[in-house]
């Protein structure tokens, strides 16, 4: 059972979106350079409304006091690569924060905004006392609010196909804007290249004479092929406003060799879907390239989805939570080119209706040996609920707030590097307030 152990008043609005840097790993005789790296723990990272484009860290450690032991937390400052403030991101709330560790042991932060950029950001968490971020790379002029930001480290590409420009730029990135994915990397020089873009298209229940009608993407997830370090993504699943799903084909090193000639502009448009660029296929050819239209589409909730999870393990399986009151997992068939659900669960009865809206949730395996996996789900109404994804139904509760008028807005897991605890899970609210559970 997890039990609240520590909160404090993290920020003075509401929190949307909260992350969880892990200090990068000093190899045997690698030189340390004045960093204990032994006694690091991870930074919370986080970002909202309140703080005007800025991301704030914190470290928790654990403490004594009269013999009984005390959870502390230190909030931490953030530098820019060359002095200075690094925290300050973005020009407006912050509305997405997601962390890469990659194989070259470097961490990075990718960061969304009501600015509408999305941009990636060097991290060093390797000191007590401060985080050092630069900033490398910022895609601008989403079409809307970048509600969302993933990466994926593409390992496969062939040197072959790399220049002086391009070479080592393996990280490919995934920002939302309105009904587009938009697919980036950065080149050595700094620039910043968009290499594929995915149209939402209609939803299934569109007026078919209505050609320009879109909506909103909210959230994706990305399915790997595998549970090992070979992974290859396969889908790309999004959640829409409108509480339908788009299933793309991921293509990841396609995408990543139009990186020394992009076909898009700056504002992403290709002239698509017609237009000729310079792009080459396996044989050298010059290719069209038209944007990236969904495998499938159908409806999936009575209200807006608010997260698509993948299950790792599981390549064509998803989760999906919505303003709706419910979670769903799904399974792709990719010969029949369907969907199916699996589980249904909600914070209700089946016969009874609530009206409780899911706002944050995430899905973490309990080490039983059994390989179950959890959904915790946060509320408009500040509870916390979790449900087995084998199971389905009626959700349990395990949290709810003395405030009124306060939702949890922002879930993310803290594994301590000790391991002193097997897992601590951050939830955010609405009123700035961080909360650990554990």
């Amino acid at each position: 059972a997890l039990h609240l152990v520590h909160q404090w008043k993290a920020s003075k609005g509401s929190i949307l979106t909260a992350a969880v840097v892990q200090p990068s790993v000093l190899v045997e005789g690698e030189a340390t350079h004045g960093h204990d790296n032994k006694h690091q723990q991870p930074i919370l990272v986080a970002g909202g409304h309140a703080d005007d484009g800025r991301i704030r860290c914190w470290r928790l450690s654990g403490g004594s006091s009269g013999g009984t032991k005390k959870e502390t937390v230190q909030e931490i400052q953030v530098q820019g690569g060359s002095g200075g403030d690094g925290a300050k991101v973005h020009d407006g709330s912050i509305f997405s924060l997601t962390p890469l560790h990659t194989h070259q042991n470097v961490n990075y932060l990718v960061s969304g905004s009501f600015d509408r950029s999305a941009a990636i950001h060097r991290v060093d968490v390797a000191t007590s006392s401060h985080v050092v971020t630069e900033t490398i790379g910022r895609l601008s002029e989403h079409t809307g609010w970048v509600r969302l930001v993933e990466a994926v480290e593409v390992e496969s590409l062939s040197s072959e196909v790399d220049d002086e420009r391009t070479a080592g730029t393996s990280i490919s990135l995934l920002s939302i804007g309105c009904n587009y994915i938009n697919a980036w990397t950065f080149l050595a020089d700094g620039e910043v290249v968009r290499i594929a873009r995915l149209d939402a298209g209609p939803s299934p229940d569109d007026p078919p004479d209505e050609t320009f009608r879109r909506h909103d993407m909210l959230s994706f997830a990305i399915l790997d092929d595998d549970d090992d370090d070979n992974s290859k993504e396969k889908w790309i699943v999004a959640g829409l406003v409108d509480g339908t799903i788009r299933v793309f084909v991921a293509k990841f090193e396609e995408w990543m060799r139009r990186r020394q000639n992009s076909p898009y502009d700056a504002t992403g448009s290709s002239g698509c879907p017609t237009t000729t660029a310079i792009a080459f296929d396996e044989q050298d050819s010059v290719v069209t390239i038209e944007d990236e239209k969904p495998f499938l589409s159908i409806n999936g909730h009575a209200g807006r989805i608010t997260k698509v999870h993948c299950i790792h393990g599981f390549p064509n399986d998803f989760v999906t939570t919505s303003y709706d009151g419910t979670w769903k997992r799904w399974r792709i068939d990719a010969e029949l080119k369907s969907l199916s659900k699996l589980v249904e669960g909600s914070m209700s009865k089946a016969d009874e209706r609530s009206n409780e809206r899911i706002c944050s949730s995430i899905i973490i395996s309990e080490n039983d040996g059994q390989n179950n996996e959890i959904i915790y789900f946060g509320t408009s109404s500040g509870c916390l609920y979790r449900s087995w994804l084998s199971q389905g139904g009626e959700s349990e509760k395990i949290y709810q707030a003395n405030e009124r008028d306060v939702s949890i807005t922002a879930l993310t897991s803290w594994q301590r590097i000790d391991r002193s605890v097997e897992l601590d899970l951050i939830a955010c609210r609405s009123d700035g307030t961080a909360m650990v559970f554990r």
